[in-house]
């Protein structure tokens, strides 16, 4: 963190913040002062709202403790270690929105072997948490290109985890049969990419 982060985020909120508010956003750089991704242009904001329009790029939230302990722990699946950070802050985007704050909170910095550079790999190891993100967006109804491409995913995971109730188990049945035959591709493509990347990791 830069030395005056806890200094802004501090000070921040204590003229801007209230319980109307989850907490606030703020932004990452780089070690060269380079912000990752687009800055805000409103004062508050939903993390989802802030990506459905286009918004990109990681970015900083610093939650209310006593918002945070409202939602459901993050589940755990037997053998699997991940699951996505992002389920539970759309669980609080549908009950708060986030105070924007254009100053960088956390300079970071991308390992190769982190998961942002492994996403393949995570698909194929734990689907069960990626099922549990995809349905839990999908109970939302969301738009539709949205709803498509989450029930693609959805399908791939299902698919990788042996799970074949594929369109009981859905929250949206009719965009899920639409998006079967693109769920298994998705599936292969997955299959594909972590045999390579293990016959990459063997020829090294």
């Amino acid at each position: 963190m830069p030395d005056d982060a806890v200094l802004k985020i501090i000070s921040f909120w204590k003229k801007n913040g209230s319980d109307a508010y989850a907490g606030l956003i703020g932004l990452d750089m780089t070690a060269e002062g380079k912000v990752i991704g687009t800055q805000f242009n409103t004062s508050s904001v939903g993390l989802t709202q802030f990506y459905d329009e286009g918004g990109h790029g990681d970015k900083k939230i610093v939650y209310r403790t006593e918002v945070v302990k409202q939602y459901p722990d993050y589940p755990l699946f037997a053998g699997e270690k991940y699951v996505s950070l992002a389920s539970k802050y759309f669980m609080i985007d549908q009950d708060y929105k986030l105070l924007t704050l254009n100053e960088p909170l956390v300079i970071v910095e991308y390992q190769q072997d982190g998961s942002s550079f492994n996403m393949w790999k995570q698909y194929w190891k734990n689907p069960q948490g990626f099922i549990y993100d995809r349905k839990l967006v999908l109970s939302t109804k969301p738009k539709m290109m949205k709803r498509l491409k989450y029930c693609i995913h959805y399908i791939s995971s299902k698919l990788i985890a042996k799970q074949y109730d594929i369109l009981s188990d859905s929250p949206c049945k009719v965009s899920t049969f639409l998006m079967l035959p693109f769920g298994c591709a998705l599936y292969c493509i997955i299959k594909r990419q972590v045999k390579r990347e293990r016959k990459m990791n063997i020829n090294r």
